[in-house]
């Protein structure tokens, strides 16, 4: 097995993922609330990440909905076009 081929090919490009900001953000929250960090902090780092994640997946979503409605438009005058 090539385990780190493969974690290499899993993980190629995560530095320029947006979703990986984001979770970063909420998991660095996560331990300034655990670590003692003054009051506010902890409470942004954690909102921001949660929206940098749900912006990002609804982003992603929408994207995909798209290209599904584009595919079967083609689809629809490809048949059209057969008949």
């Amino acid at each position: 097995m090539n385990i780190r081929g493969f974690l290499q090919w899993q993980f190629a490009g995560i530095l320029t993922n947006v979703y990986f900001y984001g979770f970063l953000l909420m998991v660095m929250g996560m331990v300034a609330t655990v670590m003692g960090c003054p009051a506010p902090w902890p409470q942004v780092l954690l909102v921001l990440g949660i929206v940098i994640t749900i912006g990002t997946a609804a982003r992603f979503w929408f994207r995909l909905s798209y290209e599904i409605y584009e595919s079967e438009q083609r689809q629809i005058v490809q048949e059209l076009k057969r008949k």
